[in-house]
């Protein structure tokens, strides 16, 4: 009887937290049109990151791993030392490289304590094929505000896990 409350427990955390990044993911503009199941495949593949200020999520010229959209706190896009644009919750950034398969052309650094949804590149990828509207928001840079180039470091790294 135990391990069944057990069991019915850690299932109830696991589709809390999935309905949790599936609400993130419906949130952010480029995902409007794209299907519930899409979206849930997409979440279940995400990770959620609690960063401290002062971390560099990607980093310019190097390989692009993972598409990030921020939950809470904020980011500054910056190339060549220069800023180009700061990011707060429900914008993103990340997808250029993986669309263009190119070398990530800038970074992106916590600002503040924030959280940002990290979803695999090859994940968002395989998604596009069965999600065309989404496919074409991330082409066209969707509806974020100042949009700008989209932008590795630790974060962006397919080694790493969430603490």
């Amino acid at each position: 009887m135990r391990s069944t409350s057990r069991l019915d427990a850690a299932s109830r955390r696991r589709a809390e937290a999935l309905a949790s990044r599936v609400a993130i993911l419906a949130k952010v503009p480029l995902a409007q049109g794209v299907p519930q199941i899409v979206l849930e495949e997409l979440a279940a593949a995400s990770q959620l990151c609690p960063l401290p200020p002062g971390v560099d999520v990607v980093v310019q010229g190097a390989p692009a791993h993972a598409f990030y959209v921020v939950v809470d706190g904020e980011v500054v896009v910056h190339r060549d030392d220069s800023e180009v644009v700061r990011l707060g919750p429900g914008e993103w950034f990340g997808e250029r490289g993986l669309l263009d398969r190119a070398p990530r052309n800038a970074t992106v650094t916590t600002t503040i304590d924030s959280k940002v949804l990290r979803l695999e590149g090859s994940v968002l990828l395989d998604a596009l094929e069965t999600a065309p509207t989404l496919r074409t928001e991330l082409m066209s840079g969707g509806k974020r505000p100042g949009a700008a180039p989209a932008p590795t470091a630790l974060v962006d790294d397919p080694r790493w896990e969430a603490s």
